[in-house]
């Protein structure tokens, strides 16, 4: 999406109900798939201090299951979505084909008819992001859901990135995100 296009997108979003907003601030801050975003449950949102992150259980392949760190410009919107949604329950409020319509739709009859721009960009915007913030391909690659390098060193002995590191990461990028974007 182009600037203007992801500000349209906000001041829609700003402008809904909270569940959209969060949905569409989750898939814009940490590049998570639509279906992995509606299915996270009050359950999988850890939160010890100032960090945040989001568990995703199960997504598009093995490399999808992931703790996925949150930047604190959207924690309060998951705080907020904590608040009234009931233990075990979606934090977004609807499924994954519901969540695809509504923003579909919004984006068809207000941003763009380009049907290669979807809530997918989104995780075009995170990587990107994270390339330009000069994080590692590995902990980018872990934090959107793909699959790490596989290297006797890194794949197999070494320990993966503490959340507290993650989440540092995930700051530099979501300052990209609102100096390119927003």
């Amino acid at each position: 999406f182009s600037r203007e296009e992801i500000r349209e997108i906000i001041s829609w979003a700003d402008s809904e109900n909270e569940g959209i907003k969060a949905l569409v601030y989750l898939g814009l801050f940490t590049g998570c798939r639509i279906s992995e975003i509606c299915t996270v449950t009050t359950d999988d949102v850890y939160i010890e201090g100032e960090l945040m992150a989001l568990y995703i259980r199960k997504g598009k392949t093995s490399a999808a299951t992931r703790t996925v760190p949150l930047p604190k410009r959207v924690h309060d919107i998951v705080r907020r979505r904590l608040e009234v949604s009931g233990v075990g329950q979606s934090i977004i409020g609807m499924d994954g084909k519901q969540a695809s319509r509504v923003f579909s739709n919004f984006k068809s009859a207000n941003v763009t008819k380009d049907k290669s721009r979807t809530f997918h960009s989104f995780r075009v915007h995170m990587s990107t992001a994270y390339q330009r913030a000069g994080i590692d391909e590995g902990s980018a690659a872990f934090a959107v859901g793909h699959k790490g390098g596989k290297t006797m060193t890194y794949g197999y002995y070494a320990k993966g990135e503490e959340l507290k590191v993650l989440c540092e990461y995930t700051e530099l990028a979501a300052k990209g995100i609102e100096r390119d974007w927003l």
